[in-house]
């Protein structure tokens, strides 16, 4: 079978590498249509990384998802001992990192894999990830953790809650907080109007950024209260995270 050749991908490669020379702030998703070789430009991507990268990459089109546990499993890969091979005690985060290769999935042995879902805490997952990339990091490389097919943990399920209910849970909560801003004003603990707060809202009520040329006292207050986020560099001025950006246009919604 013929292969198709990989072609005009120039610039997307050349933006994905650029953003792994950075030290990492931000989660970076890969968008498309259905078959557009979003999948294809990563693989060209790890394959072209130097050695100095150490990439974990979970495909997550082949995994069975139907729980929060399903999920977590899905991103180790169990390190088995060869057949007729003892080993000299439990194995260390040293040396399931050296056994790393160019593209793998998070390595994990039988003893930490028992740490890991202890009680059952997702904490125990996410401590044990940072762990093993803090590792990585000491050899002198760079980890990065890639997630295909991430559409998949749409229909998960969180201890047994559906991930909706749960989103929209915590936007409840953080519109509840969100509307405290005018609690504080009202009660003259925040010497702001409630007029100009509602207009710097209103900026986002079609936008998820925006360009700015000066900034004033409300923007400002809003970055203190962790509701904006500014980048002065890029003289821009978003929300903290999507959370606040759908917090905000519900909380002008009805005013």
């Amino acid at each position: 079978m013929r292969r198709i050749e990989f072609h005009n991908r120039a610039e997307e490669k050349k933006e994905i590498k650029s953003l792994l020379e950075t030290e990492p702030t931000l989660i970076t998703f890969i968008y498309g249509p259905i078959n557009s070789g979003k999948t294809e430009l990563i693989n060209h991507v790890i394959e072209e990384l130097p050695e100095e990268y150490v990439v974990f990459y979970i495909n997550l089109r082949t995994k069975f998802l139907v729980s929060y546990d399903d999920f977590i499993e899905s991103l180790f890969e169990m390190e088995m001992e060869s057949e007729g091979m003892k080993r000299k005690g439990k194995e260390t985060l040293t040396e399931l990192v050296s056994s790393v290769t160019k593209v793998a999935g998070i390595p994990i042995n039988k003893e930490f894999l028992d740490y890991v879902f202890k009680d059952n805490k997702p904490k125990n997952a996410s401590s044990y990830i940072i762990k093993l990339f803090e590792e990585v990091k000491v050899t002198g490389k760079q980890p990065v953790l890639i997630l295909d097919e991430l559409q998949k943990i749409g229909d998960v399920k969180v201890n047994g809650k559906d991930v909706e209910s749960e989103s929209k849970k915590l936007l409840k909560i953080r519109t509840s907080r969100m509307l405290s801003i005018f609690d504080d004003i009202s009660l003259g603990e925040v010497k702001y109007s409630e007029k100009n707060i509602i207009k710097e809202f209103r900026n986002f009520e079609q936008e998820e950024i925006l360009l700015y040329d000066r900034i004033n006292k409300e923007k400002i207050f809003l970055v203190g209260r962790n509701v904006l986020f500014i980048d002065p560099t890029q003289r821009t001025i978003k929300p903290q995270s999507r959370l606040n950006l759908l917090a905000i246009r519900e909380v002008i919604k009805d005013v």
